[in-house]
């Protein structure tokens, strides 16, 4: 089973490993170093009650407010997808029953009441 929390994903994007996956599906370079000039010396400060904190390097993540970050993102992550699931069969594999014990999952134990399927 495998949990994925998108909440905060754009900041968690691995650039050097980004640049890899946009060569590797095609886009050219011209284009790969435009979009990495943009997140290149990238720095941040936090303001805390008025007071500012020195700036720091941003090192991982896209650019904040960045039209391509939602893009750059999903192309990034169905790449990861594509790699995790290469050697697995075409869909996920469920396990459900209809007799309304959905959520528990003691019941989803029980190989006479319960259905498998791949989505």
């Amino acid at each position: 089973m495998v949990f994925i929390d998108l909440s905060k994903a754009f900041g968690t994007v691995n650039r050097q490993g980004l640049w890899q996956v946009l060569r590797k599906t095609g886009c050219p370079e011209k284009f790969i170093q435009v979009v990495r000039s943009f997140h290149d010396d990238m720095q941040g400060q936090v303001i805390d009650g008025g007071e500012s904190s020195p700036l720091f390097d941003v090192t991982n993540g896209t650019k904040q407010g960045c039209v391509l970050a939602p893009l750059l993102f999903c192309i990034l992550f169905s790449v990861m997808l594509l790699v995790a699931f290469k050697d697995g069969d075409k869909g996920v594999s469920i396990r459900y029953r209809t007799d309304g014990s959905l959520f528990s999952l003691r019941h989803l134990q029980a190989r006479t009441k319960t259905f498998a399927a791949i989505v």
